[in-house]
């Protein structure tokens, strides 16, 4: 009876919201589910590859994923503009619909052809780039594994870009369910695979490289069902209009790039700075106790694409009360979560991250609480960018992110060298307080200023 007057109580509460409210809390509820699966599959990876392999070559494997996450949160800003331009034509009926297959294939073509001009150069300059220089440790064998991974990775991501494209675009759908459905086999598929190569003692990099060939294969899929989903057929290749479409999105397209490369670049650095200056062991002391917050962040960002969603319709119909209503409940909610986190893991953080990794990993109180608020400002940036991205109106931040990640590594192996994983993780929570401030500034005055003209 109390269940059932809970759940009838549920559905009169959110019976109350408007239909875009509502829109972005089921398309929310879809990602936070599908995120929590993958992040318990995410945690289980961890907890067996930390045990199986020794901590060199667990290493190796945060530092890998480390710089990947790089790229794969890059797709040189081609994702959100032809996303914006998407959301932009879907109200236009036939007319809109037509020319939104017109961009899609023009950048699937496009990027195509990038990917393979890019993936060559990095072949024939991968002695020139210094892949080594990344993972300090005198092991020479590890030390190759992983400038093979890396090369292998980066070709993956690069193909990814076109082929996987069209699993983002359903959010500019509101099609939360299919992208909810790719999160949860990616996860579910990788535990399983990846945890057999392990047990039945893989190479690291055969079961590091297998890991993201699985994610680009599922990506795959999930563009081919977005496709048939629009009833799309195939667009010819015409070189010159395929140019002229992608040059309509260019310079949005590079302001996302910037931005996307710069921010997961200090967001995933503190890793790759601890690996080159201290050691792969150090590495993955920091890593590790960064996962316990980034499960946490992985699943609250789960809401990022539908708000983003929620904004774009909103400045469409130019309801800025919503958004200001919206951001506001965004940064309180935000807050609370993490500051909470952050309560629990001081504490009680090495009984967590025993249990994430084994009784080898113990850390200090200070790591916990300085990595704590270095998610914290990270995820309120990132959903400050979310309505920033809706608007288009992301060449601020671009500039403020790009000059901290420009900066980042020097002062990362100054403070390193000085301070060790404390300073590396005080410098990342400086860094994502400071562009927090600038995001939640600017994303208040816009919607002010447009609250005045109505």
């Amino acid at each position: 009876m109390a269940i059932k007057l809970l759940v009838s109580g549920g559905k009169n509460l959110i019976n109350k919201f408007g239909d875009r409210t509502k829109s972005v809390i089921y398309g929310s509820g879809l990602m936070v589910l599908s995120t929590f699966v993958n992040t318990l599959t995410r945690v289980g990876l961890i907890a067996i590859l930390a045990r199986i392999y020794t901590k060199d070559e667990f290493g190796i494997w945060v530092a890998i994923t480390s710089a990947t996450a790089v790229m794969a949160t890059s797709d040189f800003g081609i994702g959100n503009a032809l996303r914006n331009k998407l959301a932009e034509l879907r109200p236009k009926g036939a007319y809109g619909d037509e020319e939104g297959r017109s961009f899609f294939f023009s950048v699937l073509y496009f990027f195509i052809i990038i990917a393979c001009l890019i993936s060559i150069i990095l072949f024939l300059f991968k002695d020139q780039i210094g892949y080594s220089s990344v993972f300090n440790t005198s092991n020479t064998s590890l030390k190759n594994q992983g400038v093979n991974i890396l090369l292998g990775v980066q070709t993956i991501f690069l193909f990814g870009i076109p082929f996987g494209i069209g699993a983002s675009m359903f959010f500019a759908y509101q099609e939360s369910f299919w992208v909810a459905i790719q999160n949860i086999l990616n996860g579910i598929l990788s535990l399983i695979i990846v945890s057999l190569l392990a047990f039945f003692d893989a190479d690291i990099t055969i079961t590091a490289l297998t890991f993201f060939i699985i994610t680009f294969l599922i990506n795959c899929v999930g563009t081919l069902v977005f496709i048939k989903k629009r009833k799309w057929g195939m667009m010819s290749f015409k070189f010159l209009e395929i140019l002229r479409k992608v040059k309509k999105l260019l310079f949005l397209s590079l302001t996302f790039a910037i931005l996307q490369i710069s921010g997961a670049f200090i967001y995933n650095a503190t890793t790759l700075i601890a690996t080159a200056n201290l050691s792969l062991s150090n590495g993955a002391e920091l890593n590790l106790v960064q996962k316990l917050y980034t499960f946490i962040i992985t699943v609250f960002l789960s809401f990022y694409n539908p708000v983003w969603a929620g904004y774009a319709d909103a400045i469409n119909r130019l309801d800025w009360l919503w958004c200001r209503k919206t951001l506001n409940r965004t940064l309180q909610l935000t807050s609370l979560l993490f500051l909470t986190a952050i309560f629990i893991f001081a504490y009680k953080g090495n009984f967590f991250l025993q249990v994430l990794a084994g009784k080898s990993y113990v850390s200090n109180i200070w790591l916990f609480i300085s990595l704590g608020l270095w998610a914290m400002f990270y995820a309120l940036y990132s959903m400050g960018v979310a309505f920033l991205s809706a608007t288009g109106k992301v060449l601020t931040i671009t500039i403020a992110t790009g000059v901290f990640a420009l900066s980042y590594v020097h002062l990362g192996n100054i403070l390193s060298l000085k301070y060790g994983l404390n300073g590396i993780a005080i410098l990342s929570a400086a860094a994502f307080f400071i562009l927090t401030l600038i995001t939640y500034l600017q994303s208040f005055l816009i919607i002010r200023k447009n609250i005045k003209k109505i």
